[in-house]
């Protein structure tokens, strides 16, 4: 039996963690498909069915940890894969995630957008040896809210989008994005 990656609405079951459940503001989505000059993702790996960033998700239904992403996307060649995952230990972990996004760069011949809000520099530095290109958000972040929460400040924490490629892509490895804006920052790709 196959256990869901998204926690159940917020009521239904104990122990839900509505942290997972936060919306990716679209200032942000912006920026990964302005760099690879895309009008949609072939893929959001991670979706509830109201907030899928592409019209191909992988929904609560089916543990995305455990299933190869590939046969979901749109295209076959380099799909462009969104990935805003759960983090809190309901949803699988921070950990497994970032693994799962290298694996399936690499693997499976994706290109994957890590989203890894509020992320701390320790995680950082683990990521560089894997990330083919950062794309850190300039500005306080403020993300949707599930339904039932309100609205609060804008986070605090830094927050970037991780790259990850096929070997045979090649983008520039630093790059800033003021998501309010919705436009590069210094060094343009």
């Amino acid at each position: 039996m196959q256990t869901s990656f998204l926690p159940q609405p917020a009521g239904a079951i104990p122990g839900v963690d509505l942290r997972d459940r936060w919306g990716t503001p679209e200032g942000v989505i912006a920026a990964p498909l302005q760099l690879f000059r895309a009008d949609t993702f072939d893929l959001d790996a991670a979706a509830e069915p109201l907030r899928a960033w592409s019209p191909y998700y992988i929904g609560a239904e089916t543990n995305a940890l455990a299933v190869d992403w590939r046969p979901y996307a749109r295209k076959v060649l380099h799909p462009l894969v969104w990935l805003n995952p759960p983090f809190s230990k309901y949803g699988g972990g921070k950990s497994r995630w970032i693994d799962k996004a290298v694996s399936a760069s690499r693997k499976e011949q994706l290109i994957v957008c890590l989203y890894l809000p509020g992320y701390a520099d320790y995680e950082v530095a683990a990521l560089d040896g894997y990330t083919d290109c950062r794309i850190t958000m300039v500005g306080r972040v403020s993300h949707s809210p599930p339904p039932g929460v309100e609205a609060g400040h804008p986070d605090r924490h830094q927050h970037a989008i991780h790259v990850f490629t096929p070997h045979d892509l090649r983008l520039p490895p630093l790059l800033a994005w003021d998501w309010r804006r919705r436009a590069w920052v210094g060094r343009t790709p």
